[in-house]
């Protein structure tokens, strides 16, 4: 007896996976929302393992489930009502009723809400700031990006990418959660620690952005309004962590004037519940004051109500001294039979350092004052010195008349300015002269990867700047160290007061330790030579000795020269034994240690070449100068 066939499609991996055209059908939405809802969602299509049998090789498959778990969601119903809200609207407007067009567009137009998406995606805060790379990158990008790159991208987008990307600055400052900074060609690099994650992110330079013409901006607005919304749920759980109101005022006078990160006010939780309070008041006596006129207020029932009030509180008073003492008592009584078990929590070593890195950092600036001008990036330097424990003056028009009066009633400044970041070959001829250090902005970031001031002569207007190395590169797991790394961790260890030459301490003590041992053998020697018995037989025993001495060290190069033989004969016999897969896999780590090494010998003879090439033209420079002083010095002869 034969069983019955299976109908095809019914079984196995066609039945578990679908085309993009079959989801869109069963789904029935158009190809663009298709790609936003995934987008939404976080669907991907998946790589089944043979293609062949299904549909071909050529076709994006999703699994069945996902376009089940889809075909619920809430979000498809609003896109069906934008698509009749369009089909509205177009028809008014080829009916040419193109104020009813406006108000049907400002009043009907459906809004779509994604926080049940977050929440979704995210059950826990941890999850949410282990994805917040990208997001944080595509918000700083957006916030620099001007409008019209497409008919979605409005004046609306631009100003929330600005507030969001500021708030979480002003948390970061607040919270001394920076980490990392490095400025690279694509724009500057950041890297703060939340909660023990390390969220890292890229700013582009203020520069004027140009529209490629080879990205999808509809595909990554779809992506921004997701992350706006993620966004705002995870500054104000940061904000609300920290006992402060979410979300920060902006003042728009400030904003305009370019104040950057001062343009936000930063209030307490208790403050913003207070001054709401207070408002309330306010408009209750405006109420009352309003009212006061048409109804008569009965002071005798006022004062009545009053006493009662008075009475009461005296009872409830009288009632909560008895329990105070009951309770105190009680908490005598508890001390007695039990003791107090309140013990501190000790801290783990990795929090320990956690917290002593965040001390040092939000120390680093404290008690300097940074005057930032026009031309450098303001935004990347303030926010870098306040996360640090600086204070920062913006470049503006303002600040300069201010000054100028100062200068003419010649009155002493109060707020005394530190540091003037200057970006420009020489500096300006009205600098202000007042005791202040001039240096360029890279100064700012070494010191704040060093966690040090480092001295600012080597970064001063107009000299030749040093590499300016990245933080994110472990030097001692790709095996190269540059220079610029050891001038910096010197640089840095004097400025903590920490020692700096430990090498070379070792080294002096070990010749001071070679000369004692040859201060020894030297008085050994005259004690030999004050003996008068049997110098030819010391001169044997010495020459002896000598054979010895010079026989140990080619025993030793020999051991050494077996041992390793052995080792590569047992690499070699344990490679044999490998099964072919990892053989295969040792192969290709190998291949990429001796990249590696390859890679750092190539960099090591690169160093030594300009060495060599900068002493050469620093000494033929110095020939030239000696030449061009002789020829000053004859032609004064000549002249004489």
């Amino acid at each position: 007896m034969r069983g019955r066939e299976t109908k095809k499609g019914t079984k196995g991996a066609v039945a578990n996976y679908l085309t993009r055209t079959q989801a869109i059908r069963k789904l029935q939405i158009t190809l663009k929302d298709f790609r936003r809802l995934c987008i939404l969602k976080a669907i991907f299509p998946r790589d089944p393992k043979r293609k062949n049998r299904i549909s071909g090789a050529d076709k994006s498959y999703y699994h069945k489930k996902d376009i089940q778990f889809l075909a619920h969601e809430p979000l498809l119903a609003e896109f069906r009502k934008m698509k009749t809200f369009l089909k509205r609207y177009k028809k008014l407007k080829q009916r040419r009723e193109l104020k009813l067009a406006e108000r049907f567009a400002e009043t009907s137009r459906p809004e779509f809400e994604l926080d049940h998406l977050v929440k979704e995606r995210y059950p826990s805060f941890v999850d949410a700031l282990r994805d917040l790379d990208d997001p944080l990158t595509l918000v700083f990008l957006f916030a620099s990006l001007p409008t019209g790159t497409t008919k979605q991208h409005q004046d609306k987008h631009v100003e929330k990418c600005q507030r969001l990307s500021r708030e979480f600055q002003q948390w970061a400052v607040r919270a001394h959660s920076l980490r990392k900074v490095f400025v690279s060609i694509k724009g500057i690099y950041y890297q703060c620690v939340v909660q023990g994650e390390e969220i890292t992110w890229l700013v582009p330079h203020q520069f004027s952005q140009h529209k490629p013409k080879n990205v999808d901006f509809r595909v990554m607005l779809t992506f921004l309004d997701f992350y706006l919304t993620m966004l705002e749920f995870v500054n104000f759980k940061l904000y609300h962590d920290l006992g402060l109101h979410y979300p920060p005022k902006l003042i728009k006078d400030l904003d305009e004037a370019g104040e950057g990160l001062g343009s936000l006010r930063i209030m307490s939780a208790e403050e913003a519940r207070r001054q709401q309070e207070a408002n309330q008041n306010n408009s209750v006596n405006n109420n009352s004051n309003s009212a006061a006129g048409t109804q008569k207020i009965n002071k005798e029932l006022q004062s009545k109500v009053q006493e009662a009030i008075a009475a009461v509180a005296e009872d409830g008073d009288e009632d909560s001294d008895d329990a105070e003492d009951a309770a105190a008592q009680d908490d005598n009584g508890d001390d007695e039979d039990f003791p107090d078990q309140s013990t501190e929590i000790e801290e783990t070593p990795e929090q320990k350092a956690a917290r002593e890195e965040e001390e040092r950092i939000a120390k680093l600036f404290s008690g300097l004052h940074f005057y930032l001008s026009r031309e450098t990036a303001q935004d990347a330097l303030e926010f870098v010195i306040l996360a640090a424990g600086g204070r920062v003056t913006r470049y503006s028009v303002e600040y300069h008349k201010k000054q100028k009066k100062k200068k003419k009633k010649k009155k002493q400044q109060t707020d005394k300015v530190t540091h003037q970041i200057v970006d420009r070959p020489a500096l300006p001829s009205d600098a202000v002269q007042d005791g202040r250090v001039f240096v360029q902005p890279q100064w700012v970031f070494d010191s704040f990867n060093t966690r040090a001031l480092l001295p600012t002569d080597p970064y001063a207007v107009g000299a030749a700047l040093p590499p300016h190395l990245s933080p994110f590169v472990d030097d001692e797991k790709e095996g190269y160290v540059p220079k610029q790394r050891q001038v910096l961790a010197k640089w840095g260890a004097a400025a903590n007061g920490q020692s700096v030459d430990d090498e070379d301490d070792v080294d002096d003590d070990e010749e001071e330790e070679g000369d004692s041992g040859n201060e020894d053998g030297d008085s050994d020697q005259d004690e030999s030579d004050d003996d008068d018995d049997g110098d030819e037989s010391d001169d044997e025993d010495k020459e002896d000795d000598d054979e010895e001495e010079e026989e140990q060290p080619k025993k030793k190069k020999q051991k050494k020269n077996k041992k390793r033989k052995r080792e590569e004969e047992a690499k070699e016999l344990a490679k044999i034994m490998m099964p072919k897969k990892d053989r295969r896999l040792y192969q290709r780590m190998q291949y990429g240690i001796k990249k590696k090494a390859d890679a750092n010998a190539k960099l090591e003879a690169r160093r030594v070449a300009l060495e060599k090439q900068k002493k050469k033209q620093s000494l033929n420079d110095n020939n030239n100068s000696d030449e061009h002083g002789a020829k000053v010095k004859r032609r004064r002869k000549n002249k004489q």
